[in-house]
C-alpha cells in the first residue's frame, strides 16, 4: 500500500480526519486569541493551516506503519 491509498483509506473509513481537524481548528483559534490584532489569522489561513497539521500527521502515521 503507497501512501495514496493509505491516506484516502484512513480519510473514508475512519472518523480520525474529521476529529483531529476538529481539535487542531479549536487550538489554532485559541492560539489566534493570544495574538495582537494585527497579527490574527482569517478563517481560512486557520483552516489552512489545520489541514497542513492533518497533512502532517497523516504522513507521520504512514511512515511508523510502512
Amino acid at each position: 500500500m503507497d501512501y495514496t491509498e493509505f491516506r484516502k483509506y484512513v480519510e473514508e473509513n475512519t472518523r480520525a480526519q474529521g476529529k483531529f481537524l476538529e481539535k487542531a481548528t479549536v487550538y489554532l483559534l485559541d492560539k489566534n486569541v493570544s495574538r495582537q490584532s494585527s497579527a490574527k489569522w482569517p478563517n481560512s489561513r486557520i483552516e489552512k493551516e489545520a489541514n497542513k497539521m492533518w497533512d502532517m500527521n497523516i504522513s507521520g502515521a504512514f511512515t511508523s506503519v510502512a
